[in-house]
C-alpha cells in the first residue's frame, strides 16, 4: 500500500476578491459584487432544511451591504480627472468668450472714435480749390483720463495735416473704459478726404 496524502482544498480560499477596476462603471461593479455574493452563498452546504430561509435573509443583508459600499465608493482617479478636464475645458471656453467680448468692445470703441473724428474733420479750402483728395494717416495717444496727446501725421498729403490734427483734437476728451486697454494707448487712424 502506498502512502497517499490527502489534500483539502477550499473553493472559498481560492477565490480571491477581485478589486474593481478604476475604469468600470459603478453599476457594473455593483452587479459583479452581487453576482459574487450570490455564487458564494450558493456553494455553501445547507445542513438543515430550515437553514435555507436563514441563508436567504443573510444573502439579502450581504447584497444590501455591498450595494451600500458601492454607493459610498470614493470617486476614482478616472472620474476625478474627467471632472478636472471638464472644468478646465469650461474655463478655457469662458476665457475664449471673454477674450472675444473684449476684442468686440475694443473694435466698437475704435469704430466710434473714427466716426467721431470723421464728423469733426473739415475739408481744407485750399485742397478743395485745387481738387486734391486722398487719405491721411494720423497717430495719437489716448491718456487714461480720456484726453489726447502726441498727435502726428504719418502719411498722406501735407495739405490735410492741420485739418486732421484739428479733427482729432475736437474729438477729445472721450469716455474710456479702463478695462478695454492699458492707458496711455497709441492709435493709428486713416482719415479719408474725398470731394463730393
Amino acid at each position: 500500500m502506498t502512502n497517499q496524502k490527502v489534500v483539502k482544498i477550499s473553493l472559498l480560499d481560492l477565490q480571491k476578491e477581485e478589486q474593481p477596476e478604476v475604469s468600470k462603471p459603478k453599476e457594473e461593479i455593483r452587479k459583479e459584487a452581487i453576482t459574487q455574493i450570490k455564487s458564494n452563498s450558493l456553494t455553501k452546504i445547507v445542513p438543515h432544511p430550515h437553514a435555507k430561509s436563514i441563508q436567504k435573509v443573510e444573502l439579502k443583508e450581504k447584497i444590501k451591504e455591498e450595494e451600500q459600499l458601492v454607493k459610498k465608493e470614493e470617486p476614482t482617479e478616472k472620474t476625478t480627472s474627467k471632472h478636472a478636464i471638464q472644468s478646465s475645458e469650461s474655463s478655457v471656453e469662458n476665457n475664449v468668450v471673454a477674450q472675444e467680448e473684449l476684442e468686440e468692445k475694443q473694435k466698437s470703441f475704435f469704430l466710434k472714435l473714427r466716426e467721431l473724428i470723421n464728423k469733426n474733420k473739415s475739408y481744407p479750402e485750399s485742397a478743395r480749390r485745387r481738387e486734391i483728395q486722398g487719405d491721411i494717416q494720423v497717430k495719437f495717444c489716448i491718456l487714461e483720463d480720456g484726453n489726447v496727446n502726441n498727435i502726428e501725421l504719418l502719411a498722406g498729403h501735407s495739405i490735410f495735416k492741420n485739418s486732421a490734427i484739428e479733427a482729432v483734437q475736437k474729438s477729445f476728451p472721450v469716455e474710456v473704459d479702463k478695462a478695454l486697454f492699458s492707458f496711455p494707448k497709441e492709435f493709428k487712424i486713416t482719415i479719408a478726404y474725398i470731394l463730393k
